[in-house]
């Protein structure tokens, strides 16, 4: 599979606020979701990871202040 066709999921947890968001990168496109909770946006990241067939979800702790 070349390099292209493979997604790149990543969530973000932000700091101070149980919110969350997942970021589905593929082909230089991305997708954003933003989710109530942790518990959430894990299941939306499962569900990405299974729709483009990879199986890392990257998990981005940011700060806000």
């Amino acid at each position: 599979m070349p390099a292209e066709e493979i997604a790149e999921v990543r969530m973000r947890r932000f700091s101070h606020t149980p919110e969350c968001e997942i970021i589905v990168l593929r082909r230089g496109s991305k997708i954003r979701y933003k989710c109530r909770d942790y518990d959430q946006a894990m299941k939306w990241a499962q569900v990405e990871c299974r729709s483009y067939r990879t199986s890392k979800i990257k998990i981005e702790r940011v700060d806000v202040t």
